[in-house]
């Protein structure tokens, strides 16, 4: 059978899309490789498999940062302000850039999932949206 070598980084994205969709790690690659041969890939995707967003901003020092949160894989794409086009691993570490830009001077740590609020004008936390 061949085989290929990836950087870690693609491997930790199709493993992630095989456990959430409970394939092996050949049938991702394979409906990757599917996916890019259609003229038009999915709005948003992980790994080729949609990754719905959602829109959520932070108020802090008197700054909106807006963002989008990844449902499937938590990443936070901060949108706009001074640290737009940055992709974050989890709404906290967006949450620890987010105040280190605006206040190196105190410590980041930040608990993201109520940092970020959602901007569907509920006036609800990220928090609200986890089913863990």
């Amino acid at each position: 059978m061949p085989s290929i070598q990836l950087d870690q980084s693609t491997y930790d994205a199709i493993d992630l899309s095989a456990r959430i969709t409970g394939i092996s790690h050949g049938q991702v690659v394979a409906r990757l490789v599917s996916q890019s041969r259609t003229t038009s890939p999915p709005a948003a995707s992980v790994s080729g498999f949609d990754d719905p967003a959602i829109d959520i901003h932070a108020v802090y020092e008197g700054h909106r940062t807006d963002a989008r949160f990844h449902k499937l894989t938590s990443r936070v794409e901060v949108v706009g302000g001074p640290l737009a086009d940055r992709s974050f691993k989890s709404p906290s570490s967006a949450a620890r850039s987010v105040v280190a830009h605006y206040k190196p001077g105190v410590s980041p740590q930040r608990n993201g999932w109520t940092f970020w609020l959602l901007s569907d004008g509920s006036g609800s936390t990220l928090q609200s949206l986890r089913t863990d």
